[in-house]
């Protein structure tokens, strides 16, 4: 008996050593905003840093202090950091950087990732104003000023509802009392930037659609270009860095 009874203490010594260790959470890998914002930064700086012909230092505290200024407009709104969405940023500021030209999907999907650092805690049907301010993976539907679940309609199906966005090459356009996704106006079509747009790989010049620049002609801004993005010396070019402005000043460069 006593014997028996030895043994079920230990079982039971052992049931119980096994329950505290299930209890325990595991570690985030970024617990704090800070340690984001230096984890990223050390991301961005070892793509950028050499090309922009910076030291790695002042690239890291410039791009730590860039972080730390968008984190701390988020809190400004009310957003919280979430220290299991950093490690996904961390992971897209890897991809977005791995070519030299940005890729425009890569890009947002990085945008999207790092955005969801900081989230709100609205619930759905719940008023927002700001993209990230609802929780988990909703989204804040910026027409309706709703948070909501996104759905994805396609040409000619309604898009009445909170979180519906059109998708490629779509616009949500009211037909009567409904709206419904429509096609973009194309290439010589008339048009105007609120209620009959062009394609996505065009542009309104205030009536009509036109083609964007190639790469070395002249700009004015950002839209104009097949890139999308003009530079300082007004003329259009590739994009090559996922940044602020897109140039070096962002890294602490020329």
């Amino acid at each position: 008996m006593i014997r028996r009874a030895l043994g079920l203490m230990a079982f039971g010594a052992g049931l119980v050593v096994v329950a505290a260790c299930g209890d325990d959470e595991p570690t985030a890998k970024y617990p704090t905003a800070d340690s984001f914002c230096a984890a990223k930064a050390a991301e961005e700086c070892k793509a950028v840093a050499a090309a922009c012909a910076v030291a790695d230092d002042k690239c890291k505290t410039t791009r730590t202090a860039a972080c730390n200024a968008i984190a701390g407009g988020a809190t400004g709104e009310g957003r919280t950091y979430r220290p299991e969405n950093a490690e996904n940023c961390i992971a897209k500021t890897t991809i977005v950087y791995a070519d030299r030209v940005i890729d425009p999907a890569k890009e947002e999907a990085f945008v999207e990732a790092c955005g969801r650092v900081f989230t709100g805690t609205k619930q759905r049907n719940e008023a927002c104003a700001n993209e990230f301010d609802c929780e988990g993976s909703l989204v804040c539907d910026l027409d309706k000023k709703l948070c909501s679940v996104k759905v994805e309609k396609g040409a000619d199906e309604p898009c009445n509802n909170p979180g519906d966005i059109c998708g490629k090459n779509l616009y949500c356009q009211a037909r009567g009392a409904v709206k419904f996704c429509t096609p973009k106006n194309k290439l010589g079509e008339t048009c105007n930037e609120t209620d009959a747009p062009c394609e996505d790989e065009i542009r309104c010049n205030a009536t009509t659609c036109i083609r964007k620049n190639n790469a070395g002609e002249a700009c004015d801004s950002n839209n104009e270009c097949l890139s999308n993005f003009c530079d300082a010396d007004r003329k259009c070019r590739a994009r090559t860095y996922a940044s602020e402005t897109g140039t070096c000043k962002d890294f602490g460069g020329a």
